[in-house]
């Protein structure tokens, strides 16, 4: 049986040709307070109504159709709190950011993916563009928009769940050995079919393992 996506799982294609894509899925916390306001008073993740990725075509949109085979990544111990923030953070980016089709041809692969010194500078002008609601960033790729959101949602570097890594040139396929090798704070829980029938749903085990 089918089991439903969580507000913050991440989803990266799993195989295929070309650089791969990613998205998140969200809960809609400005949309649906009723529904979030019950998840923190029961402690619980809220279940996810919509994904976010970015796209050649339209930018940084949201989905329920989500059709292509994917891994599906978890985070452990995500509270409710933080979840409305990443569904906040990543409407706010999508206000304002275009595809980064650049960024991915000549920018991704041309330094290292860990969180260096300029990761964490470019970051901080993120973040201070994020609370002045100046559109955080202007152009950005799938798995780079995935990590600009948990960055920004978890504020600190020393939360477990912060991804260390550096957005601007981190790949889905970086992006999910990141997610592999961090076992202690995210699990591979199986993967989507791909169906695009509305289904916010993924296949425990799957294909995945």
């Amino acid at each position: 049986m089918p089991s439903p996506l969580l507000a913050g799982d991440i989803l990266v294609t799993d195989g295929g040709a070309g650089p791969g894509h990613a998205g998140i899925a969200l809960a809609e916390a400005g949309r649906n307070r009723v529904l979030n306001q019950r998840a923190n008073e029961d402690g619980q993740r809220p279940a996810a109504t919509q994904i976010f990725h970015a796209t050649s075509a339209e930018g940084v949109v949201s989905t329920i159709a989500w059709t292509q085979v994917s891994m599906v990544f978890r985070p452990a111990n995500i509270s409710p709190e933080l979840c409305m923030k990443l569904e906040v953070i990543a409407r706010e980016i999508s206000e304002s950011a275009r595809y980064g089709l650049a960024r991915v041809l000549f920018k991704s692969w041309s330094a290292r993916s860990h969180f260096s010194a300029n990761a964490r500078g470019r970051l901080a002008k993120y973040r201070t563009r994020l609370q002045n609601h100046q559109g955080v960033v202007k152009h950005v790729y799938c798995s780079e928009f995935i990590v600009l959101v948990y960055q920004l949602a978890c504020e600190d570097e020393a939360h477990p769940l912060f991804p260390r890594l550096n957005a601007k040139h981190t790949l889905p396929g970086t992006l999910a050995e990141y997610l592999r090798r961090d076992a202690t704070n995210w699990s591979l829980m199986g993967t989507t079919d791909g169906s695009g029938n509305g289904a916010m749903d993924f296949v425990p085990g799957g294909n995945a393992a």
